[in-house]
């Protein structure tokens, strides 16, 4: 294996520690259990992740639900020999000449961020009382009224189409009720209003197929100039 391929088996082992770590505390999170048990539980649990896995946003947002407590992100850097012992893993627990054909006939696929993805007023599902969104469309189709622009495996931000066509730009408007839990409203809308803008992108986060809003974004309407 190459420097190349090294770091490409690292993000995905990193990836899949991150998954894992995220569904266990999210389990955590959602059991029926005193706070104080959920906070002990999550203490145990995150004493035993990798010191790069315990400095992701992602689960340090997840430790401050759960205990009430931020804990500081310290910088990490990874040991000078981790790349060859991950060498040494790969190439022992297969045959060289085994491992030279794989990476010939099937070379790893690395996701590349961000990807955009484009949403319709039908991308909101509702679970147990709270509304989630769907990944969407890779390319814009006339009905397009969000935009979730993913930056890593389980972060994305959220804003509204820049190009939304006239009728869902009323649609939008009509609904808005039921979209306060993605979007805040700057200022008092006018029924003039024929455009709305994104002042502040929100943020989400991943959960299963679905994103979640953990910051709502912060969108105005305004009369669009001629």
């Amino acid at each position: 294996m190459d420097d190349n391929e090294i770091a490409k088996f690292k993000e995905q082992l990193r990836l899949r520690k991150l998954g894992v770590a995220m569904y266990e505390l999210q389990t955590i999170l959602g059991q029926k259990i005193s706070a104080e048990e959920k906070t002990q539980r999550a203490n145990n649990y995150y004493k035993t992740l990798d010191n790069g896995i315990k400095n992701e946003g992602t689960i340090l947002n997840l430790m401050y639900k759960i205990t009430g407590q931020k804990i500081e992100a310290k910088e990490y850097t990874p040991p000078i020999n981790q790349q060859l012992q991950t060498n040494e893993v790969e190439n022992t627990a297969q045959p060289k000449s085994q491992t030279q054909n794989q990476n010939i006939s099937a070379p790893t696929q690395i996701t590349t961020f961000p990807i955009t993805s484009y949403l319709s007023i039908r991308d909101v599902e509702e679970q147990d009382d709270e509304k989630l969104l769907k990944q969407g469309r890779d390319k814009p189709v006339s009905n397009s009224i969000f935009v979730i622009n993913q930056i890593s495996s389980t972060e994305a931000t959220l804003e509204t189409y820049k190009e939304m066509k006239t009728n869902f730009f009323n649609s939008f408007y009509r609904s808005l009720s039921g979209f306060v839990f993605a979007f805040e409203v700057i200022g008092s809308p006018s029924f003039e209003d024929d455009a709305v803008e994104t002042v502040e992108k929100g943020k989400l986060i991943k959960e299963d197929e679905y994103w979640k809003i953990e910051q709502k974004s912060k969108i105005q309407f305004k009369k669009e100039e001629e």
